[in-house]
This record gives structure tokens, C-alpha cells and sequence, in this order.
């Protein structure tokens, strides 16, 4: 199991270099490892696509605060 910082570092890098393509990116990888039948790091890559896209968004979501 990939701990929750790693997933927000891996998802942080992706927005630094990609941009608002990030989660295409993520999800790219994901995609990579279904069809090589690695369940775990396919969770563990749309778990940082949905890290970016929380990077992203404009305004924080329901139930979330800003800091």
C-alpha cells in the first residue's frame, strides 16, 4: 500500500510538469498497468490522478477547508 503522501508528492510533481494535463497523465499510467494486470499500482495511479485533479480545482470541493 502507497502512502497518502506519496500519492499527493507523485500528484504534485505531475501538475509542476503537466500542468491541467496531469490527471490525463495519471490516468495514461493507470490505464498502463490494467492491461499489464497490475490491480495495485493501477488503484495507486488513479488515486494520484485524483490528487491532481483536487490540485486543480479552483475551489475547494464539499466538506473541504483551505488552510
Amino acid at each position: 500500500m502507497i502512502k497518502e503522501r506519496a500519492i499527493w508528492t507523485a500528484a504534485a510533481y505531475l501538475v509542476a510538469k503537466h500542468g491541467a494535463a496531469a490527471p490525463t497523465v495519471a490516468e495514461r499510467f493507470a490505464l498502463s498497468n490494467a492491461e499489464h494486470n497490475l490491480d495495485e499500482q493501477r488503484a495507486q495511479w488513479l488515486s494520484v490522478a485524483r490528487a491532481t485533479q483536487a490540485l486543480l480545482r479552483e475551489y475547494p470541493g464539499e466538506g473541504e477547508s483551505i488552510h
